[in-house]
């Protein structure tokens, strides 16, 4: 499938779409990572505005639980895997030898990264908006069930498991101030340790939680 047929959007710019394309493994191109930064921001602001109109509960945290599950990194790379945008992603033979196109995080930093790129490219919030909705229909969908939150899940069934409580441990930081890089690790005794690489932190959390889940629910 091509860009246009996905998010519904033709480009008039088209390096604007290749820089969006591009993976930070090729050196001296310009890449997808200060994209994703604005991506990031105008993805949750939909998604906020969104459950701010539609929902009825007057909680805070009944919203952000929800918010969470739309925006997070696991959710991203399901609409990118869903639309085989992997194999559009532009990256070095060294990326593509290690699984880079079927990265959970390439995957949801490049879905951020034309989310801006569209932005961007039709100066306009209210299209690009639509735009989102229209592909997050499914997701939407769902909105009213209880969310799912998988660093509550995870820490319930450590409890119930006798394991100690989640340690989420901040490896590196890198990037410009502008689009940080963060990678952080969570270890549990007999079950062992799982990375992930992520914008922000809250990100990096929810998609490590959500993996030692994946792993403790199927070995």
């Amino acid at each position: 499938m091509s860009i246009t047929e996905i998010f519904g959007h033709k480009f008039k710019d088209i390096t604007l779409l290749k820089q969006a394309l591009t993976h930070p493994s090729c050196i001296g191109a310009a890449n997808y990572q200060k994209l994703e930064f604005l991506g990031d921001r105008i993805l949750g602001l939909v998604m906020a505005e969104y459950l701010f109109a539609e929902i009825s509960t007057k909680k805070e945290g009944d919203l952000a639980k929800r918010h969470v599950g739309l925006v997070c990194g696991d959710t991203l790379a399901k609409i990118a895997l869903e639309n085989k945008l992997g194999s559009l992603i532009i990256m070095s033979k060294g990326e593509e030898n290690t699984a880079g196109r079927e990265n959970a995080s390439n995957l949801a930093d490049v879905v951020e990264a034309l989310i801006a790129a569209i932005y961007l490219d039709s100066q306009d919030f209210q299209y690009t908006k639509a735009i989102l909705l229209k592909l997050w229909k499914h997701k939407l969908e769902y909105i009213n069930e209880e969310p799912f939150d998988p660093k509550s899940e995870l820490q319930e069934l450590l409890q119930a498991r006798k394991y100690p409580l989640p340690e989420y441990k901040l490896l590196n930081q890198s990037g410009l101030a502008h689009a940080p890089v963060f990678t952080m690790a969570l270890t549990l005794p007999d079950i062992g340790e799982v990375k992930v690489t992520a914008s922000s932190k809250k990100k990096a959390e929810v998609e490590l939680a959500t993996k030692m889940l994946d792993r403790l629910k199927n070995g």
